[in-house]
């Protein structure tokens, strides 16, 4: 019965609550789905990248399939020593194998993940507020240039979004609607963060706070449960580290407990480096955003806009606590470690928005007429990425019938990190690879006006030349 009535929220006909014959939000949010899929699926093996993050998850599916070796661990994070966990990485295997182990798979998986997660933003925008806001907040993610190019990096960032929303309404339902019952699944979908970017596990403290602001109780039986749903996840964590010797346990201690681990120079500088990410993407990918987000709030005040009150606080909880957490970081802060904040701004905003439509409808739409386009102008020069899985397969493809299906020697002379992801397709496009093959294939990328086969040529063997801007292949045979 528990499974039923979480399920039944997912039901169409609840989630909009409209009469069936006049269910124009169901419309308006199958278009957005349109909208969301063309935006992300629009040339896709062009815009897609196969780089470090991608070839790492694709030679882990490779090795769960084909060799059936599992591992323990999943991608290395930036901090270096400290892993992921495996779980999305065994995911990925499944969508590989149905695709016959085509690295594209992965695109295709985090577009899904990130179509759910759009689902699951109207659903919980819908019950902490109305339709309209949810559909106003699905809208600004869809329309989002960051989020775009997030949602198809086909990495561990693909599925921040997803996670986050879904802790957030967890926690909506057990904090506000008392629905104990979920309590369980809260906890495990926050120790899944662990699997995923360990940035999501910057909601924890936030679950806590907001669970102690609205004196929430819960009887032994559902803690226990909870704590044995939270360690689940991370029982892959637990046998590496006794395969290992504790070795991501004495680096995240060095991390947590170092002296210099605050660096309050640095505070200034998190903070805005924070609000320009999270302003960037719910509003325009400019610097100008927050002067327009200040222009919003004035805006909303001056027209005397009263804002649903329903989670707004907790909503700020979850906004914030990320930052706060990171604000004691000592390493170099990326702009995707603030994604686990994007949520929240995108029900704040949207909150904006909807007030703003109630209030004056010409002035909403002036301004989000600006927002649509500065969003849809940004990325067009990105709808054609330079190193994509697309122009890498070709390269590879070229090489395999260039080669005849014979035994080549294969080296790169190319910079990090756009040298990663041949290695993988080599071995999917079965082109045989033997170092001390006569047969020599050199992948370069170099400036063709300075570039020179002069270098390659013996009086010997012939010296061919192949382009693929801003590749170009050189074969010596």
């Amino acid at each position: 019965m528990i499974f039923a009535e979480f399920t039944a929220k997912l039901s169409l006909s609840q989630i909009l609550n409209l009469p069936r014959k006049t269910n124009f939000s169901l419309l308006l949010l199958l278009a957005l789905l349109a909208l969301f899929l063309t935006t992300r699926l629009y040339n896709f093996s062009d815009r897609l990248g196969f780089d470090h993050d991608q070839e790492k998850a694709a030679e882990a599916a490779w090795s769960l399939i084909i060799n059936h070796k599992p591992t323990l661990i999943g991608i290395e994070t930036s901090t270096g020593g400290i892993f992921a966990g495996p779980l999305l990485n065994w995911s990925h295997a499944i969508f590989l194998y149905a695709f016959k182990l085509d690295p594209i798979a992965l695109g295709y998986q985090a577009v899904m993940f990130s179509a759910f997660a759009v689902v699951l933003l109207f659903i919980f925008v819908k019950d902490i507020s109305n339709t309209t806001q949810a559909l106003l907040s699905v809208l600004i993610y869809i329309i989002s240039a960051r989020l775009i190019s997030y949602d198809i990096s086909a990495s561990p960032i693909s599925y921040i979004s997803l996670l986050s929303i879904l802790v957030m309404y967890l926690t909506y339902n057990v904090a506000y609607l008392k629905k104990y019952f979920l309590l369980p699944f809260l906890t495990l979908s926050l120790s899944l963060g662990y699997h995923v970017h360990l940035t999501l596990l910057l909601q924890i403290p936030a679950v806590i706070l907001i669970f102690l602001i609205n004196k929430t109780k819960f009887t032994a039986r559902q803690i226990i449960i909870s704590i044995l749903t939270f360690l689940l996840p991370l029982s892959t964590y637990f046998a590496f580290e006794i395969r290992h010797n504790l070795l991501m346990t004495k680096k995240l201690s060095s991390l947590l407990f170092s002296s210099n681990h605050a660096d309050l120079s640095k505070f200034s500088d998190t903070v805005i480096n924070f609000l320009n990410v999270v302003t960037e993407t719910v509003i325009i990918p400019h610097r100008q955003s927050i002067t327009l987000v200040m222009l919003l709030i004035t805006l909303s005040y001056y027209i005397r806009i009263h804002l649903n009150k329903t989670f707004v606080k907790e909503t700020l909880i979850f906004l914030l606590t990320p930052l706060i957490g990171l604000l004691f970081y000592k390493e170099h802060i990326p702009e995707y470690y603030f994604l686990v904040s994007i949520p929240a701004a995108l029900i704040l905003v949207g909150n904006l928005y909807n007030g703003l439509v109630k209030r004056s409808i010409s002035i909403f739409l002036i301004f989000f007429i600006l927002v649509i386009f500065v969003n849809f102008y940004t990325p067009i020069k990105y709808f054609k990425n330079p190193f994509s899985i697309n122009l890498k397969k070709n390269i590879i493809s070229y090489i395999k019938e260039d080669s005849q299906g014979k035994n080549i020697s294969l080296s790169y002379e190319i910079p990090l990190p756009i040298n990663y992801g041949f290695k993988y397709l080599s071995k999917w496009s079965k082109v045989p690879i033997n170092n001390e093959s006569q047969s020599i294939y050199i992948i370069e990328y170099s400036d063709l006006q300075e570039h020179s086969l002069s270098k390659y040529e013996t009086g010997e063997k012939a010296v061919k030349l192949q382009i693929f801007e801003p590749f170009h292949v050189v074969s010596i045979k």
